[in-house]
């Protein structure tokens, strides 16, 4: 509900860095009333009171900032609902195919200048229809798209961006990656000579796939060798408002940099467990070969020595065992223990000489350690 020209009730949901956005909303919004709220559960009570405009942050604590634009359409409808999120692929389909009155791209988990300029037009265009200037639903949906998707998604997200038509051929491309994508409409993938014809018919047929058989493709990683590029790509069916599939819309975002840096890391673990092992076996040959001393010197005559020398060969083995599980673990490690104190000293204390000293542990502390 839009109120008059009283305070604008704006609902702000989920966290706020430096507080950066509700300071803007309250300066730079005429008349504004910011409530912060931090959960999709305090937006749902909050909506049984006015509330002129939700903005919300898509990573919320119980869920995203869609399930809470399902939360105010359930409430009223003509409430405009803003979303603030990180220019990911996904997130900018999702918010195409559910047309959201806004959509403010964040940069280093802040809201670009546009927030303000964003609500005061969703703002503007609730009270329009509240005052009896009435649109169609055809016209509605035509005015945020071209004044929301079009003018911040294909313009601001740094992506590639695209909308396909039934025998994927392009009908929107957005700005980053083309000096001229106008150049790309009305072009299939092997048709716009971007890449080599094998590479433009590979995506092509991907196209085909997800139109003809309705299922998406959800992060795909794909090489382009004519540029030796990794891009990640997600491509979802487009429907009309009768459910027939007209289409497409699919994001690729380049990650050439991951993979690289993912690569230089296996290459590293690899030539790690490797060394690892190199060590653990040629340290092993010299631990049996002390081993045998020690026991061949027990059997000949008792010594408190070769009782430390047997401890220390001993926790020496026990060593190379944690470094070769270290080497090989899949993932990370991440268990602790419980620990005590007395225990870990006296541990200590027996692979290092005393000289005749002796310790006392006054505490039996308990901790968790690794």
């Amino acid at each position: 509900m839009v109120g008059g020209p009283a305070a604008v009730e704006l609902l702000y949901v989920g966290p706020d860095p430096g507080g950066k956005a509700v300071a803007r909303l309250r300066s730079g919004v005429d008349s504004a009333s910011v409530t912060v709220v931090d959960e999709l559960a305090a937006l749902e009570r909050r909506l049984d009171s006015d509330v002129d405009c939700v903005v919300a942050r898509h990573t919320l604590p119980d869920g995203s900032g869609f399930d809470g634009h399902e939360l105010v359409q359930g409430a009223d409808p003509s409430v405009p609902f803003v979303l603030l999120a990180e220019p990911t692929g996904d997130v900018a389909a999702t918010a195409v195919e559910r047309e959201l009155s806004g959509f403010v791209p964040l940069s280093d988990g802040r809201p670009g200048e546009c927030l303000v300029e964003t609500v005061e037009r969703v703002l503007s265009e609730a009270q329009t229809d509240n005052e009896g200037r009435t649109r169609s639903a055809d016209d509605t949906a035509d005015v945020r798209w071209k004044a929301d998707i079009l003018d911040q998604l294909f313009e601001r997200l740094p992506v590639h961006l695209y909308v396909k038509d039934a025998n994927a051929r392009h009908v929107l491309v957005s700005q980053v990656q083309f000096d001229d994508p106008s150049a790309l409409l009305g072009q299939t993938d092997v048709d716009s000579q971007v890449v080599p014809p094998e590479e433009g018919r590979k995506a092509y047929e991907d196209d085909l796939t997800v139109i003809e058989t309705e299922e998406p493709i959800i992060d795909r990683e794909e090489y382009y060798p004519s540029s030796d590029e990794w891009y990640l790509t997600s491509k979802v069916p487009r429907y009309d408002e009768d459910g027939e599939i007209v289409g497409l819309i699919g994001v690729s975002r380049e990650i050439t940099e991951r993979k690289k840096a993912q690569e230089r890391l296996e290459a590293l673990n690899e030539r790690l467990e490797q060394f690892v092992s190199v060590v653990s076996h040629d340290l092993r040959n010299p631990l049996t070969v002390a081993r045998g001393r020690v026991e061949y010197e027990r059997a000949k005559r008792d010594s408190e020595h070769l009782e430390t020398a047997e401890s220390a060969l001993t926790r020496m083995e026990s060593l190379i065992d944690d470094l070769l599980t270290l080497a090989h673990a899949d993932g990370d490690i991440q268990r602790n223990d419980r620990l005590q104190l007395s225990a870990v000293v006296r541990s200590c204390w027996a692979d290092v000489p005393s000289d005749g000293a002796t310790l006392t542990v006054e505490s039996d502390l308990a901790f968790e350690g690794a």
